[in-house]
């Protein structure tokens, strides 16, 4: 059976976002059902990071959530998250203009998502993890950084394809510029120099970090 254009309804009205007045920093808020669950997004710029500190923006996001805070070890940190939301991821995000290939805005996100009742821990924890991360731990951060080396890795085995296609795009575009320093082979190769010379470069990476 084939469907023609005509089967196809309207697709549905995107919700109007509106600025919440209550909130400390500038705020979007979009009302709509979903099913009790609240998720919240934090965009922080990166414009004022120079391109050759993109990296370590990379390594930030890994390795916050899985090291101690100043109030909580990183086991019960991950146990709060288990107990109290439903994720708690940090990355970065790459928005490229359609009709400009050399305009680009690059973010680091915070998403995060819980139960309505849950919503005070929606807020605190992702922001003691920004705010209150210990970033002394030299082998629990090469350790983190050893299983990213392994992990991108794999994907180059299993996705080479892609990974192919997006350094490609780092020879005629803004975003996939960006995007290898983020991420993909670009990354990769700056990920194996620090973990080789991880001992005389962690006293900087960890000022960087901080």
């Amino acid at each position: 059976p084939r469907l023609h254009l005509t089967d196809i309804g309207e697709a549905p009205e995107e919700p109007a976002a509106e600025y919440w007045d209550g909130a400390p920093l500038p705020c979007l808020r979009h009302t709509m059902a979903t099913h009790g669950i609240a998720y919240g997004y934090r965009y922080y710029s990166l414009a004022g990071v120079a391109f050759e500190e993109l990296p370590y923006v990379s390594v930030l996001a890994l390795v916050l959530g899985k090291l101690d805070t100043a109030r909580h070890t990183a086991a019960q940190i991950d146990t709060l998250v288990q107990a109290l939301l439903g994720n708690l991821a940090f990355y970065t995000d790459v928005f490229e203009d359609k009709t400009d290939a050399g305009a680009v805005d690059c973010c680091f996100t915070v998403s995060a998502s819980a139960l309505s009742e849950n919503a005070e821990a929606l807020a605190q924890l992702p922001r003691e993890v920004l705010c209150e991360t210990d970033f002394s731990d030299r082998q629990r951060i090469l350790d983190l950084l050893k299983q990213r080396k392994i992990s991108m890795e794999q994907g180059f085995i299993n996705n080479g394809h892609s990974c192919a296609s997006a350094r490609a795009r780092s020879y005629c575009t803004a975003g996939g510029v960006v995007g290898e320093a983020l991420g993909n082979v670009g990354f990769y190769r700056f990920l194996c120099q620090l973990i080789d010379d991880f001992d005389q470069r962690f006293p900087d990476l960890q000022k960087r970090l901080e």
